[in-house]
């Protein structure tokens, strides 16, 4: 039998995916209404729907253990960036 060996980069990669991607979504959601109203809702519930869905295409799941550490660097800026946004428009 083979063993799938898992190492702790891969789980810590897992558990920041897993933290970073749904409170990304709740920021932008939550960014769209603060700058837009109910519309900004609409405007970033489909901006939210593209991202993850060329998120999931390119890296062939949600949470992977195999996604670069570049990538999962990105998307915590990306979700900095978004609570930057949200605490200067409040």
């Amino acid at each position: 039998m083979s063993e799938t060996r898992r190492s702790a980069s891969g789980d810590v990669k897992v558990v920041a995916q897993a933290a970073l991607l749904p409170f990304g979504t709740g920021l932008t959601v939550l960014d769209g209404y603060v700058l837009l109203g109910v519309g900004g809702v609409f405007l970033s519930l489909f901006a939210v729907v593209i991202f993850l869905t060329a998120w999931r295409s390119q890296k062939k799941a949600f949470c992977s253990p195999e996604v670069s550490t570049r990538a999962v660097i990105t998307l915590a800026v990306c979700v900095a960036v978004l609570a930057l946004i949200l605490v200067g428009m409040t």
